[in-house]
Parts: structure tokens; C-alpha cells; sequence
């Protein structure tokens, strides 16, 4: 992965800049000490417009926190797959950065009925919406050029937050073993749960009675439209954390 900053009134970079705050990232998935097109590309604008290029800043990188829940087909992570991810990128003051959401193919969807339940129902996600939904490593890829487009840095300077995201993180980390790959975010945890028993804790001097989203977002008067999809439980965890440290949106 390379960044480049530059000022974009060159036509050569006047469009990708102009589109990006006058930034633009080179991004590829090349092995690291391997040649690459995108050196090439890098090596030109730098010998070309020297002048419109400067370093970043140490210290200049700041720590973000990736919102983030799934749908699943169950509850066993190697064996349940992930049918659904919603994320939403905060920096260090809460405000967002973008949001991602995508359906995910899976291969065994009879695994979502056993048990005499139906995970299907209990998501709204149709089974057939899925057949045609991106496949697990498209996905994760997707999620990660996203959260690398916002971010400006490396991804293990993320860390993951939500509502009990050690289910979430367990089966991320699954998957992305699946594929081979390193799963690439911060292995600390910023639970949801965990700041709201801190805020009542210190407001009534008492711990809450439940702390499941749906607990958390009564107590402090979140809607969430459509409860069990990944993107509208992602959006009332964001607006639970905003309300709770007084960044809720006016």
C-alpha cells in the first residue's frame, strides 16, 4: 500500500485529487518486495511534480474505531458462515469517516434452519438474495479497501468496536483464516456493553439489567429501524456510543 499527498492543479492528478480532498492512495494487492505497476505510477508522479509532494508527519496518525456488526447463519465461527457485514469508520472524535455494507455468499444455507430455527426469518435476509451476493474473500477485500480508503494507515491501528464484537471479531478472524490471509485490524476490543455499564455505573451507581442492544438502546432512546440487520444495529451502536459521550448528532 503507498499514499501519496500532492496539491491536484496538475492535469495529471487534477482529477484523483479533486476527488479526494487532494490526496490519492495507490492501492494494490501485490506481495510486498515484489514488482508492482503501481511503483512505476508513484515513481513518475514523484520525478515529474517533485514540487507537489510532501512527507506526512510523524505522529500525524490517528486512532480510529471500525463499528461493525454481522449476520450470521448461526453461532459456531469455522461452521456458521457470514451472510451480511455492516460497518461504519469513526475517527477519534466519533465523527464518521463512511460507512460500508454488503450481502455475502454462502455455500451451506441449510445450516441456517437447524435447530428448529430459522435465522433467515429472524434476519429478514432472503437465502436466494444471497446466492448472487458477493463471495467471502470479495467481501472481505471490499471491507478492507474501505477501511484503508478512510483511514490512511496501516489497519492494525483500528480497532473494532460494537455490541458484544467478540462475536464479530471471532468470525472475522475465521474467515479471513479461511482464506489464508492475516486478519488485518487491532486485537483489542472496544465493546459497547463495557461503556454502557461505565456511563450508568457512574450515573445511578448501580449496574444495568441488560445489556443487549436492544436493553441499550431503550435506556437511551435509540431507534433502531430495523433491528437484526448488520447496517441499522451498526447505526444504533454508533448513535448509542454519540449519546453516551455526548456526541449524539443535533
Amino acid at each position: 500500500f503507498r499514499r501519496v499527498l500532492f496539491r491536484s492543479d496538475e492535469p495529471f492528478l487534477r482529477l484523483y485529487g479533486s476527488a479526494n480532498h487532494h490526496k490519492v492512495s495507490v492501492l494494490c494487492y501485490c506481495r510486498k518486495g515484489k514488482f508492482c505497476h503501481g511503483d512505476i505510477l508513484v515513481q513518475y508522479a514523484v520525478d515529474k511534480y517533485p514540487h507537489l509532494f510532501e512527507k506526512e508527519e510523524k505522529g500525524a496518525e490517528m486512532k480510529c474505531l471500525l463499528a461493525i456488526d454481522l449476520e450470521t447463519t448461526g453461532l459456531k465461527p469455522g461452521y456458521n458462515e457470514i451472510t451480511q457485514i455492516g460497518a461504519v469508520m469513526l475517527d477519534d472524535k466519533l465523527d464518521e469517516l463512511g460507512s460500508f455494507e454488503t450481502l455475502v455468499h454462502i455455500n451451506h444455507p441449510e445450516r441456517g434452519r437447524e435447530d428448529s430455527f430459522d435465522v433467515f426469518a429472524y434476519t429478514g435476509i432472503d437465502p436466494a438474495s444471497l446466492e448472487t451476493a458477493p463471495h467471502l474473500k470479495d467481501a472481505l477485500r471490499a471491507l478492507e479497501t474501505f477501511a484503508r480508503s478512510k483511514v490512511g494507515f496501516e489497519l492494525g491501528k483500528v480497532s473494532l468496536f460494537g455490541q458484544n464484537p467478540r462475536f464479530d471479531a471471532r468470525f472475522l478472524e475465521e474467515a479471513y483464516k479461511s482464506c489464508g490471509w492475516k486478519f488485518p485490524f487491532d486485537f483489542h476490543l472496544v465493546a459497547l456493553e463495557s461503556v454502557y455499564a461505565s456511563h450508568q455505573l457512574e450515573k445511578t451507581g448501580q449496574l444495568p439489567e441488560g445489556m443487549r442492544l436492544k436493553d441499550i438502546c431503550k435506556k437511551l432512546g435509540v431507534d433502531n429501524a430495523q433491528a437484526h440487520n448488520a447496517m441499522s444495529d451498526v447505526r444504533a451502536t454508533v448513535d448509542a456510543l454519540r449519546k453516551m459521550t455526548k456526541k449524539a448528532d443535533k
